[in-house]
């Protein structure tokens, strides 16, 4: 039996594809200036889980894509682990000399709370007033978060986990901290060699800041995060421009904005710089273009939510 060979998509219906992904953003864009915003604070409150869901559902597909293609050797996998291994005793060691706590109350409450109301009801609002009836939580006045929605959302999925425990927010950071250390290892090692991939593990971890943010429940390492992985898949689709690399690179920007309002600034920076220096082409915008028009429409929040 001759197998059935699906037609690509043609130019038109990429076009339609393209024209209602631009019309819905645009009228995402035109809640923020309805008079009274209440209109805009109920998207915002009611649909931010979801978009931020779809969207690092999004991410995770294409990094499992990217990943699923390298062929690495014996070698390369040794040297992983053991990179990867230093980074775990780098931060078990920071959290064993330097015990998490809540430092930052204000910021780090309003995380927990935004984090509480999207695992319990997928909403983003911050229970400022509550009352325990029965052995259960009646919300009495909530109001909306001002800090960025990635780390409560992260945090909000290890509560789906285990329940909802303030605790979550110091695993969630210890998590983040093993990979930028793995990761920062791992690069480094790649061009220079193991001693100086661990050189730079030290040298990351003996900055005073670090051993603040991480041991905490703030976002501020998460942010960092993002911009190393952001980096790294630009520097990715430099070196070999293709479709699924620009949208690893355009989904990376795009949650690196989820984890702090600057850096959305990163993402026309970026695009204004590949296509000056021709690392865009058609054919790859036209392969992406489904993943970054939904990319483009999950960054809505960013706008109604100032």
């Amino acid at each position: 039996m001759d197998r059935i060979i699906f037609p690509k998509p043609a130019w038109p219906l990429q076009a339609l594809i393209l024209l209602l992904g631009v019309s819905t953003f645009l009228a995402g864009l035109l809640l923020c200036f309805i008079p009274g915003m209440n209109a805009v604070r109920w998207f915002f409150a009611h649909t931010s889980f979801y978009l931020l869901s779809i969207l690092f559902l999004l991410w995770l597909r294409a990094i499992i894509s990217s990943i699923s293609k390298i062929r690495p050797s014996t070698n390369t996998i040794f040297t992983t682990i053991l990179l990867s291994g230093t980074a775990l005793a780098l931060t078990i060691s920071i959290f064993i000399i330097n015990p998490p706590a809540f430092r930052l109350h204000n910021d780090e409450t309003a995380l927990l709370g935004t984090s509480q109301s999207l695992a319990r009801e997928q909403t983003v609002f911050i229970p400022w007033e509550a009352v325990l009836c029965s052995s259960k939580l009646i919300i009495i006045h909530t109001a909306l978060p001002k800090r960025p929605l990635l780390f409560p959302f992260l945090t909000s999925l290890l509560h789906e986990l285990k329940g909802y425990v303030p605790d979550n927010a110091f695993i969630l950071n210890f998590f983040i901290l093993f990979t930028l250390l793995a990761l920062i290892g791992n690069f480094f090692t790649y061009h220079w060699g193991k001693a100086a991939g661990f050189a730079i593990q030290c040298a990351v971890v003996s900055h005073p800041i670090l051993w603040h943010t991480s041991a905490s429940g703030i976002s501020d390492l998460l942010n960092i995060l993002f911009f190393f992985l952001s980096t790294l898949a630009l520097w990715r689709h430099i070196r070999a421009p293709s479709a699924e690399s620009l949208t690893l690179l355009v989904l990376t920007l795009c949650l690196c904005a989820h984890s702090r309002y600057e850096s959305i600034l990163f993402i026309p920076v970026t695009l204004v710089f590949l296509v000056a220096w021709r690392k865009i082409s058609r054919k790859n915008i036209r392969e992406s273009l489904p993943s970054l028009i939904i990319a483009a429409i999950c960054c809505l929040p960013l706008f109604w939510q100032r």
